[in-house]
C-alpha cells in the first residue's frame, strides 16, 4: 500500500502477479524526465517544461537594487519553478559576499547597481577560486544595446537577458548551467 501510494504520487502505476505456490512479481513504472545536460546546453530547442525540470530544487542568487525588479523576479521564478530558493542581495557588494559564503548554482545579476555595479561584481566573483568563479552569471538589465550585451560577456556573464524580461527566455537561459 505504502509503495502503491509513492508509485502513483510520482505519476506512475504498480502491477502485481502472484500464483499460489510460485510467488508474487511487482512492476511498476514511473515516468521520469531524462535529458543530458549536455544536450539542453547546445540546444536552443528545449521546451518550456524540460527547463522547468531541469531547475527544480536550484538555487538562485538575485542580485537586484530595485525592489519592484526584485518582487517581479521572485514571484515569476517562485511560480515557475518548483523547490527554487532564492537569495537577495542588494548590490554587487553584497553579491560577492554571498557568493563567497553560500552554493549557487545561478545569479542574476542587474549591471547597474550601488557601491559594486554588476560587471565589477562579475569581473571580482570569475577571479575567487575555483569553483565558485565558474558560477553560472545571467545579466538583467533594461539596456538591450549591442555594446552593453557584449560588456556583460566581456566581463564574465554567460547569458544576457534584457528587462523587463521574458519569463520563457528567461528560464530557458537559466536551464543552461545544467
Amino acid at each position: 500500500a505504502i509503495t502503491k501510494k509513492l508509485v502513483e504520487m510520482q505519476g506512475g502505476t504498480i502491477k502485481i502477479k502472484s500464483r499460489q505456490g510460485e510467488g508474487t512479481v511487482f512492476s511498476l513504472t514511473i515516468p521520469y524526465l531524462c535529458v543530458k545536460a549536455e544536450a539542453i546546453a547546445r540546444s536552443s530547442e528545449v521546451s518550456l517544461d524540460v527547463a522547468k525540470a531541469l531547475l527544480k530544487n536550484c538555487s538562485v542568487l538575485l542580485a537586484e537594487d530595485n525592489q519592484f525588479n526584485q518582487i517581479v523576479a521572485i514571484d515569476t521564478l517562485e511560480q515557475e519553478i518548483e523547490g527554487i530558493k532564492i537569495d537577495l542581495a542588494e548590490n554587487g557588494k553584497a553579491a560577492l559576499e554571498m557568493v563567497k559564503s553560500n552554493q549557487y548554482q545561478i545569479v542574476l545579476m542587474d549591471v547597474q547597481m550601488p557601491e559594486m555595479n554588476g560587471y565589477e561584481a562579475t569581473i571580482a566573483i570569475r577571479n575567487l577560486p575555483e569553483p565558485k568563479n565558474k558560477i553560472y552569471i545571467i545579466a538583467m538589465t533594461a539596456s538591450a544595446l549591442k555594446e552593453e550585451v557584449q560588456r556583460c560577456y566581456d566581463a564574465g556573464m554567460n547569458e544576457y537577458v534584457a528587462k523587463p524580461f521574458n519569463k520563457e527566455e528567461l528560464l530557458l537561459k537559466m536551464a543552461r548551467v545544467n
